[in-house]
């Protein structure tokens, strides 16, 4: 069945109009120079149209015009106006288009992005006609690229708010925030292409293949080139990720201990559940002092991302790096944000192998007192206890239903008695059978 599309115009019910529209163009455009642009137009309208309908910024040239069937059948001009469009810059093959932003687009002098009318192209073959060459492969539409790129952009500096925030995102993050502009892989890629082209963003890859996107600032026109402080800011979102799945985890098994706990109280294990307990308040332990790296991070981070130049960037290095008792003097080089950033990497290092000593088992240092484990423990028992006292147990239905009497009336010679000893006391009609 043929898919409805809504920007279908009027005439597509009108098998005359529809007819000369699928057929192939005129050998000769000056034989009627108006229908056969009325006839372009149209086609180069419902292409774009379908485009973005679907959302596709790439088609596959010798698939696309089974998207517009009619009655079991495909236009048959196609070719001839994906031509038109390739000679105006409107589309590119796809491996032209890649190697090109690669080579910096030199070598199509890229004011061809700038979109010129189809008709452009007709100047240099009025009143003659050229074979078209067969098109074949993918090709990419160059203006949805630009405009999604755009989107993208506009999408990002909306999410930074009004102020200045550090413009660095790991490309995950950034593919799941620009998942309704672009809808596939691809089409991200590309998108980003356009916009290391435009010179809106740089993308940068770390030593353990983490890659991130650095944009250009609200208020400039071309991103910055990549600094030590990114690269110190990459290493704290590192960090910060890390923890983040860290004391997720960490919850996650204090949680199963918990419910351990609960389950050997109602078997009456007690000393299996204060054994749950101890195990669940070490790691309550640890998630503290994570948390507690996890905020300084944050807090750093926050002012970082808040500062409005690198003078700026440099005094909240060294406010947030107070926290995790390190410091700097004012006018501090880049260098010496290097040794701070090192500093601070350190000091998480020897943090992070303290608390997963504490994690391996109950210590003298670990202040869990037995006081505290006896009243959780009660805790959990008088739970216990009230749960029971809510659903409170009731006696099985019995299998077997007592059995009915059966009222069998014996007919004899005296038609006005009856041999049965059935009576019915609770009944508060006549008891008597009546026979007919």
């Amino acid at each position: 069945m043929e898919e409805y599309r809504p920007y279908l115009p009027d005439d597509w019910g009108n098998d005359d109009k529809m007819t000369v529209l699928f057929s192939p163009f005129r050998e000769n455009r000056e034989i009627n120079p108006v229908s056969w642009d009325a006839k372009m137009k149209f086609w180069t309208d419902m292409i774009e149209w379908e485009l973005k309908y679907s959302n596709q910024a790439v088609i596959d040239v010798k698939q696309f015009p089974h998207r517009f069937k009619r009655n079991g059948k495909s236009p048959t001009c196609l070719n001839k106006v994906l031509n038109e469009m390739l000679r105006a810059g409107t589309i590119m093959k796809l491996s032209d288009y890649e190697s090109n932003a690669n080579m910096g687009w030199v070598s199509w002098g890229f004011g061809m992005l700038v979109k010129k009318p189809v008709s452009w192209a007709f100047s240099t073959a009025i009143g003659s006609y050229r074979k078209e060459p067969e098109l074949d492969g993918e090709y990419v539409f160059v203006d949805i690229i630009k405009e999604k790129a755009k989107h993208v952009l506009d999408h990002h500096h909306r999410l930074t708010g009004s102020k200045t925030l550090h413009d660095v995102v790991c490309l995950n993050a950034l593919r799941q925030q620009c998942r309704e502009i672009c809808t596939d892989e691809r089409t991200f890629m590309l998108v980003l292409t356009q916009l290391k082209v435009d010179g809106k963003i740089v993308l940068i890859e770390t030593q353990t293949k983490e890659k991130f996107v650095k944009f250009c600032n609200k208020s400039e026109s071309r991103v910055k080139p990549v600094t030590d402080v990114d690269q110190s800011i990459l290493r704290l979102s590192q960090r910060e990720h890390d923890l983040l799945k860290e004391v997720e985890t960490l919850y996650s098994d204090c949680e199963k201990c918990h419910e351990e706990a609960r389950a050997f109280v109602k078997k009456g294990q007690s000393a299996s559940a204060k054994t749950a307990l101890r195990r669940k308040r070490t790691i309550q332990s640890v998630i503290d002092k994570r948390e507690a790296a996890l905020a300084n991070i944050q807090n750093l981070l926050l002012q970082i991302r808040n500062a409005h130049s690198d003078k700026m960037t440099m005094d909240a290095y060294g406010a947030g790096s107070e926290a995790l008792k390190s410091a700097r003097k004012d006018g501090a080089s880049l260098g010496e944000v290097d040794t701070l950033m090192a500093e601070l990497d350190e000091l998480m290092a020897e943090q992070a192998e303290f608390d997963i000593s504490l994690a391996q088992g109950p210590s003298s240092n670990l202040d869990i007192s037995m006081s505290d484990l006896e009243k959780e423990l009660e805790d959990l028992e008088l739970e216990d206890t009230d749960t029971g006292k809510e659903n409170p147990v009731l006696p099985e239905v019995p299998d077997l239903l007592p059995s009915v009497p059966k009222f069998e009336p014996s007919y004899g010679s005296d038609d006005s008695a009856l041999n049965s000893t059935f009576t019915l006391d609770d009944n508060p009609v006549d008891k008597t059978p009546v026979l007919h």
